[in-house]
């Protein structure tokens, strides 16, 4: 949608550089091959425009057996699924998850489909590389980074644009109240985490 919105924007990102991946067309949780083939329909566009190869689930909520088609549309790597961050190669895409420290040992994703942010993932280990729990821990995700670190894991982290910049409609009272009632875990994400961007750049 942003790019059928905006795509003077995104082809000027592009063309300082930066990778553009696909994140579907409305933000819709792919649970089901026919929603996914959906999302790659409307897509067409921003597909044919951009040289897509990273793909990452909306919600990190991606049904089994997704990487087929994923890899079909000329994806090669996903990043839609919690555990530690150890790529994993599912139907010649290579999955790599959002950084998940496990309470009982180094977990690994075991390819089961969907690993996104439950109620059980987070009792199997804390997400840290979710945006969510950026707004949760602030600066101190850096400890946890460093940690994985010392291991000699890797860190997937990602956040998004609204919670560096705020626009005046995000930071209204109404959207944050919609949020909220929405879901009570979108409580974090109204922090602003400019200096915590910074330091993760640092």
């Amino acid at each position: 949608e942003i790019f059928e919105w905006y795509p003077d924007v995104v082809e000027r990102i592009a063309a300082e550089g930066h990778e553009i991946g696909l994140h579907g067309f409305g933000h819709r949780v792919i649970d089901s091959e026919k929603v996914l083939l959906e999302e790659f329909e409307k897509s067409g566009a921003f597909l044919s425009a951009m040289d897509v190869r990273g793909f990452r689930a909306p919600q990190i909520f991606l049904y089994e057996n997704a990487h087929q088609q994923l890899a079909d549309v000329g994806v090669v790597y996903s990043s839609s699924t919690y555990g530690r961050a150890v790529p994993v190669i599912m139907s010649g895409v290579v999955e790599i998850p959002v950084s998940q420290l496990g309470l009982f040992g180094s977990e690994k994703f075991n390819g089961a489909l969907p690993a996104n942010l439950t109620m059980k993932t987070m009792l199997k280990g804390v997400p840290f590389g979710s945006g969510l729990f950026l707004g949760v821990f602030g600066k101190h995700v850096d400890k946890l980074i460093y940690y994985e670190n010392s291991r000699g894991g890797r860190t997937m982290t990602f956040l998004h644009p609204w919670q560096v910049y705020r626009p005046p409609i995000v930071s209204s009272l109404k959207y944050k109240a919609i949020g909220v009632m929405r879901s009570p875990l979108s409580l974090p994400y109204h922090r602003t985490i400019d200096e915590e961007f910074e330091m993760l750049l640092e």
